[in-house]
């Protein structure tokens, strides 16, 4: 079957190589390459990239595919289906930034970077996805769906194991039965003979005593049931779990309801179809495994220590328990999960790396300073804030700055233009002297596309305001120095208010500590005072 499933792929530069499913993961590929996927089958074949379905041109057999990763990197599921939607084959596809942008493992220390101080800042809805290796509580709908494909057909498969040969239990009850009937007695037995002194003297001499005579006997008996406490636990994860497919459905119906297209994300109501085709079969097989025994016979929901402790001691049960909770579990799995989950576009991941080595830089400048965080009504809207006597610094992450006419709020964040959202915002308050930084990250290197980005940094500049003060400098962040060096000179910036910073897991953070440095703690040199 594997060699029957194997693609070849085909490169815009000339390059082909094969694709196997029995590879743990097929490298080759790079943001924004041009890649064409071939199958000789005389069958019908269906191929699906993070749950979208690609167009296929299919001559005498000759199956073909088309694909282009766009603006993420990672490793990325491909999924082989025939008409009847069998799943035949599953691929992984490593896609590594452009070798102009980032080298891959300067993009791979970014995203450990992320996992480890801030995860939340890295996981979003790009096909791209990383192994996950550190913990936490967050969750958001793309690692919950991410979770219900990965593990959601290995847990309808174990349950299905357990309903072929479930553990059943013996059920202690009480019944009333005739001396002939009896097998056990216990001392709830004997209790009542001693209230029936008759029947006591008539079993002295029981070969003579009519069973009638004597009367029916309370006696213990036993029976099989399937409602255990096992059972009950599982029963319990199980309506869970089910409860979740459906909010996980209707939130990213919601999403992609309400989505608004963006040339730089992977759409997500292109992908919905297949996706609630995914999430519709899996609820149904777990319908049906909830009316079938033992479940059927499972009279509440019930997660006990006794229930527990059961089903550790079964490896059917325990791989049950374990898979459904993978499925409904918030936060990162710890070393050694085999764990793909989808994470944001390659130039998010770089301006959420540059906003977390910006608040590192202003906690070695400020180490005097109390910290704290603070997130907005999403995920990617952050405020770092240090606290010290007389001075007040803060961080944010994608700041909106309303149109003038919008402008609401304390803190009179807004812009002279339209609405505004800087990636980095810096603020210092010292007394009476107020210090604003816009930095824009660009996951650009090449000369004309900084000399293009550089419009971002001259209309902040001019635009932004915080109160009555205008940015102090508006700067951009790229991956690699040298793209237009003199933009880079600190008497340009100096003299210009603009220009830009290298900043790289390769070049590391002492260009920004440096320039924030000469900036926030120059007294009052390049401040500005509000009215």
């Amino acid at each position: 079957m594997s060699s029957m499933s194997t693609l070849t792929c085909h490169v815009a530069s000339g390059v082909s190589f094969t694709v196997s499913p029995e590879s743990s993961c097929s490298e080759g590929f790079y943001e924004g390459g041009r890649y064409a996927f071939v199958l000789q089958s005389e069958s019908t074949r269906i191929l699906v990239i993070d749950d979208m379905r690609l167009p296929c041109r299919n001559a005498n057999g000759d199956h073909r595919w088309e694909w282009t990763p766009q603006f993420y990197a990672g490793t990325v599921i491909a999924e082989l289906f025939d008409e009847r939607g069998v799943r035949l084959a599953v691929y992984h596809l490593e896609v590594a930034p452009p070798a102009k942008k980032l080298a891959k493992m300067c993009f791979h220390q970014m995203v450990v970077d992320l996992r480890s101080e801030d995860p939340e800042l890295l996981f979003g809805a790009e096909p791209g996805g990383e192994k996950i290796s550190s913990e936490g509580d967050f969750s958001n709908i793309h690692l919950q769906y991410a979770r219900l494909k990965l593990f959601g057909d290995r847990y309808l498969r174990a349950l299905k194991k357990i309903t072929i040969q479930p553990l059943s239990a013996l059920k202690g009850t009480r019944s009333s039965a005739p001396l002939h009937r009896v097998r056990r007695i216990d001392t709830q037995t004997l209790r009542s003979l001693a209230r029936n002194p008759g029947a006591m003297a008539q079993l002295g001499n029981i070969d003579g005593v009519d069973s009638i005579t004597i009367g029916m006997f309370d006696v213990p008996v036993s029976s099989v049931t399937l409602d255990t406490a096992a059972h009950r636990t599982l029963k319990t994860i199980l309506n869970k779990i089910i409860r979740h497919i459906n909010a996980v459905r209707l939130e990213l119906r919601s999403l992609a309801a309400n989505e608004q297209r963006d040339q730089v994300r992977t759409s997500q109501a292109d992908r919905l179809a297949l996706r609630e085709l995914l999430l519709d079969d899996l609820e149904d097989g777990l319908q049906k495994l909830k009316r079938a025994r033992p479940f059927s016979e499972v009279t509440r929901d019930e997660i006990s220590s006794a229930g527990l402790n059961a089903i550790s001691g079964h490896p059917d049960y325990a791989r049950a328990f374990r898979l459904g909770w993978q499925i409904l579990r918030p936060g990162i799995d710890g070393p050694g999960s085999d764990e793909i989950l989808p994470v944001s576009p390659t130039w998010e991941i770089y301006e959420r790396w540059c906003f977390l080595r910006v608040v590192v830089a202003l906690k070695h400048i400020f180490p005097e300073l109390v910290w704290s965080r603070k997130v907005g009504g999403k995920a990617d809207r952050i405020k770092i804030s240090g606290e010290g006597k007389d001075i007040q610094v803060r961080a944010f992450l994608q700041k909106t700055f309303p149109a003038f006419d919008k402008k609401h709020g304390l803190e009179h964040f807004y812009s002279n233009s339209a609405q505004r959202r800087p990636d980095i915002v810096v603020t210092v308050t010292n007394g009476p002297t107020r210090k604003i930084i816009v930095f824009d990250a660009k996951y650009c290197v090449s000369r004309d596309s900084i000399l293009e980005a550089m419009s971002s940094a001259h209309i902040y500049r001019d635009s932004l305001r915080w109160g009555a003060a205008s940015p102090d400098y508006a700067l951009l962040l790229v991956p690699a120095g040298g793209g237009v060096a003199a933009l880079e000179q600190p008497w340009f910036i100096a003299e210009n208010k603009v220009g830009v910073i290298p900043l790289s897991p390769l070049l590391g953070e002492e260009h920004v500590i440096s320039f924030l440095s000469r900036t926030l703690l120059a007294g009052t040199a390049n401040s500005i005072h509000p009215d």
